[in-house]
């Protein structure tokens, strides 16, 4: 059974005889009758019933002509879905802990790109993004270890377990994330003790996940207040709205300083290394080589601020 021989069938149904679908479908009208009868042979019975007014469908034929329908649908749906692959179309998917700057990288990225595309950023926890792109759901993965914080050695072998190779992007000081109207927003630098008394505000990692495997600085106690979320909007308006702070790469695109916020850098912490991640022997694609140009501009941009306080 074939696509072409189901189509001729829906033909036929529709017109309610040879002649007539054979003339819709540039076919020979004994070619179009032979390769019917063939499928009927194949099938077992009779799709329709002959005479000297037209053909029409036996009770098997309506069964079989829904059956086919479907098929010949869903064909077309991703023959036009397809087609190509693209038309040239983007396709890009990437996967990052939960960095301000991957998302203003996105976007970038977007606006620079013409005619079709699909793209994807998807904004995960660490070993979700390790998983991400071992299984091929992202092309590459940015996420980070601390220097000191007994995580860079579990995410190192991760990483060759799951046959990932990594390329360090820059290394920054930690910093604390603010709103400008926060009491501490107007410091060049800060240290842990004098966060003490806000909210400290962290991403949910749920139970199952190791310790060695936080995206964030950890510290053992000494918050009387924690809001935990699960994403960068969540993080946003609590910034916004509350004198929480959050301790992250330090790292904020204009676009977000417009939103009111701000970093400080925290001197007692130990340096954050911001890394990408793909698949051992993978080629970047165009777009994922540009990600990576444009996060290592962001780095390099946070990295010069401060070194300049």
């Amino acid at each position: 059974m074939t696509v072409k021989q189901l189509e001729y069938v829906l033909a036929v149904a529709q017109c309610g005889s040879l002649s007539r679908a054979a003339a819709r479908l540039y076919v020979a009208q004994p070619t179009l009758s032979e390769m019917i009868q063939n499928l009927e042979r194949e099938l077992g019975f009779s799709i329709f019933a002959r005479s000297r007014s037209g053909m029409t469908l036996t009770a098997d034929g309506e069964m079989f002509v829904t059956d086919a329908q479907s098929v010949i649908e869903q064909m077309r749906y991703l023959e036009q879905r397809y087609e190509k692959h693209s038309e040239e179309c983007h396709r890009f998917s990437m996967s990052s802990t939960h960095f301000y700057f991957t998302e203003a990288v996105f976007a970038r990225i977007a606006r620079e790109l013409e005619g079709k595309c699909s793209l994807r950023h998807l904004d995960s926890r660490k070993l979700d993004v390790i998983e991400e792109v071992a299984r091929g759901v992202s092309e590459l993965g940015i996420l980070n270890y601390y220097e000191e914080d007994n995580n860079r050695g579990h995410i190192l072998r991760e990483l060759k377990n799951r046959g990932l190779e990594y390329h360090v992007l820059g290394t920054l000081t930690p910093a604390a994330f603010l709103s400008v109207r926060h009491p501490l927003a107007k410091r060049k630098t800060l240290k842990m003790e004098e966060l003490k008394s806000y909210p400290r505000c962290t991403f949910f990692q749920g139970p199952l996940i190791p310790r060695q495997f936080s995206e964030e600085w950890f510290e053992e106690g000494g918050w009387d207040r924690e809001l935990v979320v699960q994403d960068n909007g969540a993080v946003t308006i609590l910034l916004q709205e509350t004198d929480c702070f959050s301790i992250g790469s330090g790292i904020i695109p204009e676009v977000f300083q417009k939103l009111g916020l701000t970093t400080v850098p925290v001197e007692d912490i130990s340096d954050n290394t911001i890394i990408w991640i793909k698949k051992r022997n993978h080629e970047l694609s165009a777009i994922g080589r540009r990600c990576v140009e444009l996060c290592k501009e962001e780095i390099k941009r946070a990295r010069e601020s401060q070194l300049s306080i």
